[in-house]
């Protein structure tokens, strides 16, 4: 039952054309307008109640996971042309979405996303997420790490009608990565976690490595390779870095 003593207006201004042809198709179809634009209100909302819950927890997540990679000695992980407090969200977030592989990373996040029903629309059914070694690929990185302009542009925001649920994919993966980072870190320890994700890297290539991280988050071609900010490089040999 609505409280009909805490209700609000909410106004908006369509093209006339589009208002004569909404009321003759809520007519037709028989809803009634504000109701149907109500129900999108609250579907909007539904789906993205894990935007609700932890965005503004974001930040704290990746302050814990900062801090929890800084206390580790620099034979693990080194911080290069600047320190850690030169360390941005996105280069966490980057290394974040390299531990991807770890099976505890995976699990929290499935757990994470099942909670909230984040079915991922926008993935193809023949590359599961859970299938591969990272969560983003290029083109989301370099989405996230440019500066947001605002609102959505009004022709876009239909775009989002087209999603079973009409969620922000990439902040919801953002969110629900760094989220299972922290529990994992929060369960066995950073520590434990990249001495395994550096042990992973040895056995692929037969030598230590170690994580680096740029701090002033420069991406490097060499050749055909383009090489993250954020990477796994053989003690003996850190010009270059596998990806």
């Amino acid at each position: 039952m609505v409280d009909k003593t805490k209700l609000s207006t909410i106004s908006v201004r369509v093209e006339e054309d589009l208002n004569q042809k909404t009321d003759l198709v809520t007519a037709i179809i028989g809803v009634n307008k504000s109701d149907f634009l109500r129900a999108c209100l609250e579907k909007l909302c539904v789906d993205n109640q894990m935007l609700l819950d932890h965005c503004d927890k974001f930040e704290g997540y990746i302050n814990f996971i900062k801090q929890e990679l800084s206390a580790l000695p620099p034979e693990m992980i080194l911080v290069n042309d600047g320190s850690w407090s030169d360390v941005t969200d996105f280069l966490i977030l980057m290394l974040c979405d390299k531990l991807w592989k770890m099976d505890i990373i995976k699990n929290y996040w499935k757990e994470f996303t099942k909670k909230y029903d984040l079915r991922r629309s926008h993935v193809d059914a023949d590359r599961k997420p859970e299938n591969t070694e990272e969560l983003f690929d290029l083109e989301g990185l370099v989405f996230l790490s440019a500066e947001k302009s605002g609102l959505m542009p009004p022709e876009d925001v239909s775009s989002i009608l087209t999603q079973v649920n009409w969620i922000n994919n990439v902040e919801a993966d953002k969110i629900s990565l760094v989220f299972a980072v922290k529990k994992s870190f929060e369960e066995q320890t950073a520590l434990s976690l990249i001495k395994e994700y550096l042990t992973q890297a040895e056995e692929k290539h037969g030598k230590p490595s170690r994580i680096i991280i740029d701090a002033k988050g420069k991406f490097r071609r060499v050749g055909d390779w383009l090489y993250y900010p954020v990477y796994t490089a053989e003690l003996s040999n850190e010009g270059t870095g596998e990806e």
